[in-house]
């Protein structure tokens, strides 16, 4: 049984845990400021002055980070086969202990800026 926050329904099938990934990455906010960052340097470097190179550019992106998400998924999917839940479980552990550790360090510096 795995750990996470999505229920059995949510990736019974490969469509359906697509679209629960899909919206748990676009509901992240770091990839919003990724994807703003990306808009602020195309726009400065000029990458976007035509509504053509614009459109390019956004499809062009969009294809990459699809690409790579099937790809990582994929990748997963077949490594996880392989693997048992107890190693799913440590992976689990040491991924939440490294967010828990990042955001009290984060914590620590903003105390210390302020």
């Amino acid at each position: 049984m795995r750990l996470g926050g999505e229920s059995d329904e949510e990736v019974a099938t490969p469509r359906r845990a697509f679209g629960t990934a899909f919206a748990a990455t676009a509901s992240n906010p770091l990839t919003i400021a990724s994807w703003a960052a990306v808009v602020a340097a195309t726009t400065t470097a000029g990458a976007t002055e035509t509504g053509a190179s614009t459109v390019a550019l956004l499809i062009g992106v969009g294809l990459g980070s699809l690409g790579w998400y099937v790809l990582l998924s994929c990748v997963v999917a077949l490594a996880r086969g392989h693997i048992g839940d107890r190693v799913v479980r440590g992976v689990d552990i040491v991924a939440g202990a490294g967010l828990v550790a990042f955001g009290g360090l984060l914590g620590i510096k903003s105390i210390d800026d302020a």
